[in-house]
C-alpha cells in the first residue's frame, strides 16, 4: 500500500507541475495582448515560479497588463535570475546597464551577461558584444564583440545582426567585408529593425556592398518613418540633392518629406526647408523655406537654425549678415549639429561670407564635427585647399 500510495503521490505532483506549466504558458500567451492575465502571472511568480517570475519582470518592464515600474521589474527579475530563469540574466543586465530601476552598474550588467551566455542565452551574448564594443565593465575588446554579435546573430537576434553588420562594414574588429554587412543588414531590416533600415537604405544610396538603388533605398525610407526613424529624412534630402537623381526616387523623397512638414515633424521641416532653400530636387522657394526652418528651430531641431543661419550668412531671402549668420551656426553646432560645425569651420578657414579668416575658430569646428560624426567622412584640408584653387583660377 506504501509504494501504492508514493507512485500515486508522484504522479500527483507530476500532474500539478503539468498544469501549473499549462497556466503559465496560457498567461504567456496572452501577455501580448491587451487582456494580459498579469494576476496569473504574479500568483505564480509569488509562488515561486522562475519562468512566471521573469514572465512578470517583462510585464512590469514592458507595460504588459500593468502600469511601466522598471523597479518591479528588477525585482523580479533578480528572483528569476535566483531560480536560474536562463532569459532573466540578460534582461537583468540590461537594466543595471542602462540604471532602469536599479543604480547604474556595468560591472554587474556584464557579470549577468556572462552567466546567462555561458547558459546559452543569445540575448545575453548579445549584450556581452555591447558591453565588449563599448568597453563597459571590461576592457574594450572589438574582435571579442564580433565573435558574440556571430554568436548572437547565428539564433536570429536581429540587434545583433545589426551591430556586427556595422562591424564587419567598417572593419573593426573583424576584416571588412561589405558585401557580407549588406546581407545582415538586409536581415535585420527584414524584420522592421529601424536603425537597420535607414543603414541598409544609406549603403544601397552609397552602393556599398551593393549595386546602388536610389528607388529602393527611398522606399525604405518610407517604411522606416512609418516606425517613427525621423533620421530617414536627411536621407531623403540626399536624395534629392544629387543631380543624378532617379526621378521615380526623388518623387517619393518630394512626397515623404511634405507629409512630414505637413505633420509637424521638426526633422521633415528642417530638411525639406533647407531643399527649398537651395532648391535642390524641388523649385526654389525661400519664403516657405524660412517658414520651415522656424517652425523646426521653435521645435528644437538644431539643423532648422543651422538653415537659418545660412540664409543670413549668404543672404538667401534676406539681407546678408555674417554676424547673425555665425552665430546662429556655432549656437546650432553646440546643439549636435555637424552640418553648422562644416559651414562654420569652412567660412572661419577660408575667410569668406564675411567671416574674419581665424583658424583657431576653424579647428574649434572641426573638432566639434568629428565628435558628431564627421571624422573620416569630411577631408578638412581639402575643405581650405578649395579656397587656394579658387584663388589660383582667379
Amino acid at each position: 500500500m506504501r509504494k501504492q500510495d508514493k507512485n500515486q503521490g508522484k504522479r500527483k505532483k507530476r500532474e500539478a507541475g503539468k498544469l501549473e506549466a499549462k497556466r503559465l504558458r496560457a498567461a504567456t500567451a496572452e501577455s501580448a495582448g491587451q487582456g494580459s492575465r498579469f494576476e496569473d502571472v504574479k500568483a505564480m511568480a509569488e509562488a515561486g515560479n522562475p519562468q512566471a517570475q521573469s514572465l512578470l519582470g517583462f510585464m512590469y518592464r514592458d507595460a504588459r497588463g500593468t502600469a511601466q515600474d522598471y523597479g518591479q521589474a528588477a525585482f523580479w527579475f533578480q528572483k528569476a535570475v535566483e531560480g536560474d530563469a536562463v532569459n532573466a540574466y540578460a534582461a537583468l543586465a540590461m537594466l543595471f546597464q542602462e540604471g532602469l530601476g536599479v543604480d547604474r552598474d556595468v560591472n554587474r550588467a556584464y557579470a549577468l551577461y556572462d552567466q546567462g551566455a555561458a547558459k546559452g542565452d543569445p540575448f545575453a551574448q548579445y549584450g556581452l558584444g555591447l558591453c565588449l564594443e563599448e568597453g563597459l565593465g571590461c576592457g574594450q575588446d572589438e574582435a571579442a564583440a564580433a565573435a558574440r554579435y556571430e554568436k548572437a546573430a547565428e539564433a536570429h537576434v536581429v540587434q545583433a545582426c545589426f551591430k556586427l553588420a556595422k562591424l564587419l562594414h567598417e572593419g573593426r574588429g573583424t576584416p571588412q567585408d561589405k558585401e557580407r554587412a549588406f546581407s545582415l543588414m538586409e536581415r535585420a531590416a527584414r524584420e522592421q529593425f529601424g536603425p537597420a533600415m535607414t543603414q541598409l537604405a544609406q549603403m544601397l544610396l552609397d552602393g556599398e556592398g551593393c549595386q546602388p538603388d536610389q528607388l529602393r533605398a527611398a522606399r525604405l525610407l518610407g517604411k522606416a518613418i512609418e516606425l517613427g526613424m525621423d533620421s530617414a529624412y536627411p536621407q531623403l534630402g540626399y536624395i534629392l540633392a544629387r543631380s543624378d537623381g532617379n526621378d521615380d526616387a526623388q518623387i517619393i523623397a518630394r512626397r515623404l518629406l511634405r507629409q512630414g512638414s505637413a505633420k509637424g515633424n521638426a526633422s521633415a521641416m528642417a530638411v525639406y526647408g533647407k531643399i527649398l532653400m537651395a532648391g535642390q530636387g524641388v523649385e526654389e522657394d525661400e519664403a516657405k523655406a524660412r517658414k520651415l526652418l522656424e517652425a523646426a528651430t521653435a521645435a528644437g531641431h538644431a539643423e532648422g537654425k543651422t538653415g537659418l543661419g545660412l540664409m543670413a550668412l549668404l543672404g538667401i531671402g534676406e539681407e546678408k549678415n555674417p554676424e547673425k549668420g555665425l552665430a546662429l551656426l556655432d549656437e546650432a553646432s553646440m546643439e549636435g549639429s555637424a552640418e553648422a560645425c562644416y559651414y562654420a569651420f569652412k567660412a572661419y578657414g577660408r575667410g569668406e561670407d564675411g567671416a574674419p579668416q581665424d583658424m583657431a575658430k576653424a579647428s574649434l569646428y572641426r573638432e566639434r564635427g568629428n565628435a558628431f560624426g564627421l571624422r573620416g567622412i569630411v577631408d578638412w584640408d581639402a575643405v581650405l585647399a578649395e579656397e587656394e584653387e579658387d584663388g589660383e583660377q582667379a
